[in-house]
Protein backbone atom coordinates (compact mmCIF):
# COMPACT_ATOMS: atom_id res chain seq x y z
CA UNK A 1 0.00 0.00 0.00
CA UNK A 2 1.35 3.67 -0.67
CA UNK A 3 0.76 5.84 2.67
CA UNK A 4 -3.16 5.57 2.83
CA UNK A 5 -4.38 5.00 -0.97
CA UNK A 6 -5.44 2.10 -2.05
CA UNK A 7 -2.51 2.50 -4.92
CA UNK A 8 -0.26 -1.04 -4.84
CA UNK A 9 2.82 -1.94 -6.20
CA UNK A 10 3.79 -5.46 -7.95
CA UNK A 11 6.24 -6.52 -9.98
CA UNK A 12 6.30 -8.94 -12.82
CA UNK A 13 7.28 -11.75 -10.70
CA UNK A 14 4.41 -11.58 -8.26
CA UNK A 15 1.97 -10.68 -11.14
CA UNK A 16 2.82 -13.93 -13.03
CA UNK A 17 2.94 -16.36 -10.16
CA UNK A 18 -0.48 -15.27 -8.67
CA UNK A 19 -2.29 -16.74 -11.01
CA UNK A 20 -0.13 -19.98 -11.19
CA UNK A 21 -0.09 -20.28 -7.05
CA UNK A 22 -3.87 -19.73 -6.41
CA UNK A 23 -3.82 -22.32 -9.34
CA UNK A 24 -2.30 -24.63 -7.19
CA UNK A 25 -4.42 -23.84 -4.04
CA UNK A 26 -7.44 -25.07 -6.26
CA UNK A 27 -5.64 -28.37 -6.96
CA UNK A 28 -4.70 -28.92 -3.55
CA UNK A 29 -8.32 -28.70 -2.11
CA UNK A 30 -9.14 -30.84 -5.50
CA UNK A 31 -10.39 -28.32 -7.63
CA UNK A 32 -10.20 -29.96 -11.41
CA UNK A 33 -11.29 -29.82 -14.63
CA UNK A 34 -14.98 -28.98 -14.93
CA UNK A 35 -15.41 -27.95 -12.01
CA UNK A 36 -17.71 -25.26 -10.76
CA UNK A 37 -16.02 -22.28 -8.90
CA UNK A 38 -18.14 -19.33 -7.72
CA UNK A 39 -15.73 -16.28 -7.38
CA UNK A 40 -17.58 -13.34 -4.64
CA UNK A 41 -15.01 -10.76 -3.43
CA UNK A 42 -14.47 -7.08 -4.25
CA UNK A 43 -12.62 -5.94 -7.20
CA UNK A 44 -9.14 -6.75 -6.15
CA UNK A 45 -5.97 -7.96 -7.77
CA UNK A 46 -6.67 -11.55 -6.30
CA UNK A 47 -10.03 -11.77 -8.25
CA UNK A 48 -8.26 -11.76 -11.48
CA UNK A 49 -6.24 -14.06 -10.03
CA UNK A 50 -8.78 -16.63 -9.45
CA UNK A 51 -10.52 -16.14 -12.80
CA UNK A 52 -6.90 -16.98 -14.15
CA UNK A 53 -6.20 -19.84 -12.07
CA UNK A 54 -9.65 -21.29 -12.63
CA UNK A 55 -8.58 -21.00 -16.75
CA UNK A 56 -4.98 -22.62 -15.93
CA UNK A 57 -6.96 -25.59 -13.99
CA UNK A 58 -10.02 -25.66 -16.48
CA UNK A 59 -12.29 -25.07 -14.11
CA UNK A 60 -15.26 -23.30 -14.96
CA UNK A 61 -15.79 -19.97 -12.89
CA UNK A 62 -18.79 -17.50 -12.57
CA UNK A 63 -18.28 -14.20 -10.98
CA UNK A 64 -21.05 -12.93 -8.29
CA UNK A 65 -21.29 -8.99 -7.39
CA UNK A 66 -19.90 -8.82 -3.89
CA UNK A 67 -23.03 -6.35 -3.34
CA UNK A 68 -25.29 -9.63 -3.83
CA UNK A 69 -27.41 -10.73 0.06
CA UNK A 70 -26.67 -14.33 1.03
CA UNK A 71 -29.76 -15.05 -0.53
CA UNK A 72 -29.14 -13.92 -3.78
CA UNK A 73 -25.81 -15.65 -3.96
CA UNK A 74 -26.98 -18.94 -2.72
CA UNK A 75 -29.21 -19.02 -5.54
CA UNK A 76 -26.42 -18.27 -7.97
CA UNK A 77 -23.99 -20.90 -6.64
CA UNK A 78 -27.09 -23.56 -6.73
CA UNK A 79 -27.31 -22.31 -10.52
CA UNK A 80 -24.14 -22.98 -11.69
CA UNK A 81 -23.64 -26.19 -9.16
CA UNK A 82 -20.34 -24.75 -7.59
CA UNK A 83 -18.36 -26.78 -5.32
CA UNK A 84 -16.27 -24.40 -4.63
CA UNK A 85 -16.62 -20.49 -3.42
CA UNK A 86 -13.54 -18.04 -3.12
CA UNK A 87 -14.37 -14.55 -1.60
CA UNK A 88 -12.69 -12.22 0.79
CA UNK A 89 -13.09 -11.35 4.39
CA UNK A 90 -14.79 -8.16 3.82
CA UNK A 91 -15.34 -5.71 0.62
CA UNK A 92 -15.27 -2.03 1.02
CA UNK A 93 -16.93 0.06 -0.69
CA UNK A 94 -17.66 4.00 -0.34
CA UNK A 95 -16.12 3.42 2.83
CA UNK A 96 -18.41 0.80 3.69
CA UNK A 97 -17.44 -2.53 5.09
CA UNK A 98 -19.46 -5.37 3.14
CA UNK A 99 -19.06 -8.84 5.18
CA UNK A 100 -18.35 -10.98 2.09
CA UNK A 101 -17.19 -14.68 4.20
CA UNK A 102 -20.29 -14.34 6.34
CA UNK A 103 -22.63 -14.10 3.44
CA UNK A 104 -20.93 -17.05 2.31
CA UNK A 105 -21.57 -18.88 5.43
CA UNK A 106 -25.26 -17.97 5.52
CA UNK A 107 -25.61 -18.58 1.82
CA UNK A 108 -23.87 -22.47 2.29
CA UNK A 109 -26.64 -22.87 5.33
CA UNK A 110 -28.27 -25.67 2.92
CA UNK A 111 -25.37 -25.70 -0.05
CA UNK A 112 -23.39 -28.16 -0.79
CA UNK A 113 -19.43 -26.36 -1.20
CA UNK A 114 -16.78 -28.48 0.03
CA UNK A 115 -14.66 -25.56 -0.06
CA UNK A 116 -14.04 -21.91 0.52
CA UNK A 117 -10.72 -20.33 -0.23
CA UNK A 118 -10.54 -17.12 1.86
CA UNK A 119 -8.59 -13.85 0.68
CA UNK A 120 -7.98 -11.52 3.67
CA UNK A 121 -8.69 -8.02 2.57
CA UNK A 122 -9.37 -5.96 5.53
CA UNK A 123 -7.73 -8.38 8.47
CA UNK A 124 -11.51 -8.62 10.02
CA UNK A 125 -11.78 -11.57 12.30
CA UNK A 126 -14.31 -14.14 10.59
CA UNK A 127 -15.15 -17.58 11.78
CA UNK A 128 -13.45 -20.14 9.40
CA UNK A 129 -15.46 -23.98 8.92
CA UNK A 130 -12.82 -26.62 9.47
CA UNK A 131 -12.40 -28.91 6.92
CA UNK A 132 -14.21 -26.87 4.37
CA UNK A 133 -12.32 -22.86 4.94
CA UNK A 134 -8.58 -22.22 3.92
CA UNK A 135 -7.27 -19.14 4.20
CA UNK A 136 -5.30 -18.41 1.33
CA UNK A 137 -2.39 -16.54 2.56
CA UNK A 138 -1.91 -19.68 4.97
CA UNK A 139 -1.38 -22.39 2.25
CA UNK A 140 0.30 -19.76 -0.02
CA UNK A 141 4.00 -19.94 1.02
CA UNK A 142 3.49 -23.90 1.15
CA UNK A 143 2.55 -23.60 -2.47
CA UNK A 144 4.41 -23.77 -5.86
CA UNK A 145 4.02 -20.71 -7.81
CA UNK A 146 4.43 -23.30 -11.04
CA UNK A 147 1.10 -24.80 -11.70
CA UNK A 148 0.76 -26.70 -15.25
CA UNK A 149 -2.22 -25.58 -17.32
CA UNK A 150 -4.61 -28.35 -18.28
CA UNK A 151 -5.24 -29.01 -21.88
CA UNK A 152 -8.76 -27.84 -22.91
CA UNK A 153 -10.34 -28.32 -25.85
CA UNK A 154 -11.56 -25.16 -28.03
CA UNK A 155 -14.76 -25.55 -27.08
CA UNK A 156 -14.65 -26.01 -23.13
CA UNK A 157 -16.26 -23.62 -21.23
CA UNK A 158 -13.94 -21.07 -19.67
CA UNK A 159 -17.07 -19.38 -17.59
CA UNK A 160 -20.91 -18.84 -16.65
Amino acid sequence: MNSGSSAFMRSGSQVSGCPSTTAANQRSRGIKRGDRVMIYMPMIPEAAAAMLACARIGAVHSVCFGGFSPESLAGRIADCGAIAVITADEGVRGGKRIPLKVNVDAALETGDVGTVIVVTRTGAGIPMKDGRDVSYSAVRDSLSTECAAELMDAEDPLFI
